[in-house]
């Protein structure tokens, strides 16, 4: 919720500062990690909207309810992630796993658990890299669960420039996230290190218009 919040806060920003550049006027911006936090749960609130349904742990779709939709231990201890929502996704895997008699089990939901038991007893008898593998190219929707050191050495993580190295005079060298949005006329880019408490402060006042006379006084009390 909070890495939420100050994204929208930054959209936020951006939508009052077009409004004021068209009326003239800004206005105050109200962000809380309670709303926030409510709006990342769509699925939640549309189910409780349309039904009265109260979603929680293992009884919806989203959560562990289905078959098909979950979370299944390989035989090494690590897991892999199932998500096929359309028909065809689960088709493939089915088929892939030599176990075409459940691709129609899915259509009733009395079926779910046994079918919950046949997939936790079938992906127990590989491990994680061997189930990799095995599905590989065959459009399932079944990805391993990865910890953090694997996610960031995934081929989609190179190949998106999602780590970035900085140089930095005092500390050295040293790591960090790179940007998730990818734009083709102004990307986004490392101008510099990230700044010392306090380092930047009198040049982002100066930008925001305040005199010397002003900064002198602030410096001051």
């Amino acid at each position: 919720a909070d890495m939420n919040a100050a994204l929208m806060a930054g959209m936020s920003i951006l939508m009052a500062v077009r409004h004021a550049e068209q009326t003239g006027t800004g206005q105050e911006i109200d962000i809380s990690l309670y709303n926030t936090a409510l709006t990342l749960m769509p699925g939640a609130a549309s189910l409780y909207f349309g039904s009265g349904f109260v979603a929680e742990r293992g009884n919806n779709w989203l959560t562990g309810a289905y078959a098909n939709y979950n979370i299944y231990e390989t035989r090494d201890g690590r897991y892999v992630s199932v998500g096929c929502l359309e028909k065809k996704f689960w088709s493939n895997l089915c088929m892939a796993l030599d176990r075409a008699d459940l691709i129609d089990a899915l259509d009733d939901e009395s079926q779910h658990e046994r079918v919950k038991y046949e997939l936790t007893e079938i992906f127990r008898t590989k491990t994680m890299q061997e189930w990799t593998a095995c599905l590989e190219g065959k459009d399932t929707c079944v990805t391993p669960v990865l910890n953090f050191d694997e996610a960031l050495a995934a081929e989609q993580a190179r190949a998106n420039a999602m780590v970035l190295t900085v140089e930095d005079e005092e500390i050295g060298t040293y790591k960090q996230l790179g940007f998730a949005m990818k734009m083709s006329a102004t990307p986004g880019t490392l101008q510099k290190r990230a700044p010392r408490l306090g380092e930047d402060t009198e040049a982002v006042l100066r930008g925001c218009g305040l005199s010397e006379a002003e900064l002198d006084l602030l410096t001051k009390e």
